[in-house]
Parts: structure tokens; C-alpha cells; sequence
């Protein structure tokens, strides 16, 4: 197994897990929306906190080139002092 971080735009990220985070405030985090997966996330009515996760496999027109995206739920965005 490996794994890597990436600056990519979600959306180009070749692999077969893409993982983003969702945090809670309404703050879907980064590549969510760009995956084109924010609706679906909205729809099981996830929150973002911690342990409320959401795999979506490929489907046909999705706009990701992950074979699969799991949504984590991260809590609050850390925010600067």
C-alpha cells in the first residue's frame, strides 16, 4: 500500500482512493465540490464531524479520475492565531 499528498486539483488525481476532508460549519473543505461529490455528501446528511465518513465508488460521468472518493469528516478547520 501507498500512499501520498498531493497540491493536484482533486479532480486529476489519479488513484484508486482519492480521500477528502468534510469540516463541520458548512465548510466542505478542499476537492469536495471540485469531485462534483457535494450534493451527494448534503444527501446523507453528513456533518462533517469526526468518524462520519462517505465512500463513493466511480461511476460514469463523474468528474474525478479516482476510482473511488471517501469523504472523512475532520471536525472544525484548524483556524491561524
Amino acid at each position: 500500500t501507498r500512499f501520498r499528498t498531493s497540491t493536484e486539483s482533486a479532480r486529476e488525481v489519479k488513484a484508486d482512493l482519492l480521500i477528502v476532508p468534510a469540516f463541520t460549519d458548512g465548510d466542505l473543505g478542499p476537492g469536495l465540490k471540485e469531485v462534483g461529490l457535494a450534493d451527494a455528501y448534503a444527501a446523507a446528511r453528513l456533518t462533517g464531524k469526526k468518524g462520519e465518513d462517505l465512500l463513493v465508488t466511480r461511476r460514469d460521468g463523474d468528474r474525478s479520475a479516482a476510482g473511488n472518493v471517501l469523504i472523512v469528516g475532520a471536525a472544525p478547520r484548524a483556524t491561524s492565531m
